[in-house]
């Protein structure tokens, strides 16, 4: 039932299955794999792990179980399924890849590499492992690395977005702004709405002095941004309007750098004839 797109209803039904035949663990990964097409990390990682319990030397089990655990951000744990799937079944390029993200996260950069190019050399034409070790290798501070592993990404699979704005990241890192454009240029035409490649086009753009650009690109920083909201006014934006005589609102937004950078202007709004206050 969940393999025809009924999964809800599948999983009310797997549950039933496992309460009457607790030790099949096909059951239990079955119910495992549909809850994880939920998102339902801890049932998942609960029913993976029960299934290792009752056959512990499946590979699939151990990679499933990493999954579900990845859904719960238990990274650790997960790099531990990762490794036991690998020692009962070498060779899989997949979970090495999997394995490297979940030690990025960590932070253990150099093992991380070591893993996605594992995965290299098990299956050469791997777009995201040259991705992942791209963006891996530049937490390094191998710049050079890093941008060749990035431009292997883009070559071998040129439609996917993510890996021109990956490579555009790396280029601001590595000082080369008009690069950087380039691919988010690209970017974003393969994927126009994305909120992040039009914000990191905006770095590239007011780095370049293309002010233009830069500003309208930097407008998209309130989409789709948890970490980023407007103030609580209903007061409309001012969009460049005549001053003389009105009250402007100028507010701090992310970090005090950008708060003293930028409170200088207040002199300028007061000197059109604005009453000016600072938030």
């Amino acid at each position: 039932m969940c393999e025809r797109g009924r999964t809800e209803e599948g999983v009310v039904h797997l549950r039933s299955a496992v309460v009457r035949r607790p030790g099949r663990a096909d059951v239990r990964q079955t119910l495992g794999c549909a809850a994880l097409t939920l998102r339902q990390f801890g049932e998942a990682a609960a029913e993976f792990q029960s299934a290792v319990d009752l056959r512990p030397e499946d590979p699939d089990l151990h990679s499933g179980l990493a999954e579900a655990l990845i859904g719960q951000k238990k990274l650790s744990e997960a790099a531990k399924a990762f490794r036991r799937s690998l020692h009962l079944r070498p060779d899989q390029p997949g979970l090495e890849n999997n394995l490297g993200l979940a030690l990025h996260e960590l932070g253990d950069y150099e093992v991380a590499a070591s893993h996605y190019r594992r995965a290299l050399s098990l299956e050469p034409n791997f777009p995201e492992a040259y991705c992942n070790l791209g963006n891996t290798l530049a937490k390094l501070g191998d710049m050079t690395g890093a941008l060749s592993a990035l431009r292997q990404a883009v070559h071998r699979q040129p439609e996917n977005p993510l890996h021109h704005a990956n490579l555009g990241e790396c280029y601001l890192d590595y000082g080369d702004p008009a690069e950087a454009r380039s691919c988010f240029s690209e970017a974003l035409r393969l994927d126009p709405e994305n909120s992040l490649h039009h914000r990191r086009m905006a770095a590239a753009c007011l780095t370049l002095g293309d002010w233009e650009r830069g500003w309208a690109e930097y407008e998209w920083r309130w989409r789709d941004n948890d970490q980023l909201r407007p103030p609580p006014v209903t007061q409309p934006r001012w969009s460049g309007e005549l001053l003389q005589g009105r009250t402007i609102l100028i507010h701090a937004e992310q970090g005090h750098g950008d708060t003293l950078q930028f409170v200088r202007f207040a002199k300028s709004l007061k000197d059109r004839g604005a009453r000016v206050v600072v938030w």
